[in-house]
């Protein structure tokens, strides 16, 4: 047993001390998997994939579900630049755990911390730039998360944010050449003005540069129906994106924030 294994082992017994039942890396069924139907937005074949929504729409949510997901048998890197490693952990055990009381939740967070120690899941929560991104990722294997494009910078000079977003998805690109790369992207108001997801003019360029590099752009906003359940409608788009390819909705979890059907 490898000291890695050994260390996360004995967490693990300490844990299950602490619980009274025995807790283990393998054994616990893990509660936070996306719905089949949103499974298929990811894409297995190496690609530049964009994923967009407006802010608290559940983009980091949606981004943990299934980085865990995967993480169970394949590499995955996550750059998360938005949110505090605190935050990310507390919503990675309500992804595992479902709703959990203040009570357990010391120990849910020790329980992560075990979890991400015994899977090929590596996390980093410092803002990096696109050329420090794809140098640590040259040689290494596995899907790879970026939250989000706009916290993304480069170390080359650029005369607009405009020119600086195109050298960045172009590094990106060249990074997704042989693995998966998922970026998440914030949207705006007027690029969300319906459910179809048509950029509004001041949006275009936006999603034509998008479109130039990325093999597609899902975009998505959550809502409440007619019958006050929380639903969030995706739309897939490649090409020119002017009309959805996909399109695709799922339920959420008003309590734990999670897509469940």
């Amino acid at each position: 047993m490898s000291e890695k294994n050994g260390k996360t082992s004995e967490l693990f017994r300490h844990i299950s001390e602490y619980i009274g039942s025995e807790w283990s890396s393998e054994g616990y069924e893990f509660g936070g998997t996306l719905p089949d139907a949103l499974n298929a937005l990811f894409e297995n074949k190496p690609g530049l994939y964009v994923i967009g929504a407006r802010p608290a729409n559940g983009k980091t949510t949606l981004m943990i579900q299934k980085a865990l997901a995967l993480g169970k048998d394949e590499n995955v890197y996550i750059y998360e630049a938005d949110t505090v490693w605190e935050k990310i952990r507390d919503r990675m055990a309500t992804a595992l755990f479902g709703n959990i009381s203040e009570r357990d939740l010391y120990v849910r967070r020790k329980y992560v911390n075990a979890y991400l120690k015994s899977k090929p899941i590596y996390l980093c929560t410092e803002q990096a730039c696109v050329e420090e991104i794809c140098e640590e990722l040259k040689d290494k294997k596995g899907y790879v998360f970026i939250d989000y494009l706009q916290l993304l910078g480069t170390k080359q000079s650029s005369e607009s944010r405009c020119e600086e977003r195109k050298i960045i998805l172009g590094k990106l690109r060249e990074l997704a050449a042989d693995r998966p790369v998922f970026v998440f992207s914030q949207v705006n108001r007027s690029a969300a003005k319906n459910l179809g997801w048509c950029p509004a003019p001041d949006s275009i360029r936006f999603f034509s540069d998008i479109c130039k590099y990325a093999d597609s752009v899902t975009t998505f906003v959550t809502m409440s129906d007619e019958d006050g359940i929380t639903i969030a409608d995706f739309s897939v788009y490649t090409g020119n994106c002017k009309q959805p390819l996909i399109c695709v909705t799922s339920v959420i979890d008003d309590e734990t924030g999670l897509f469940i059907g």
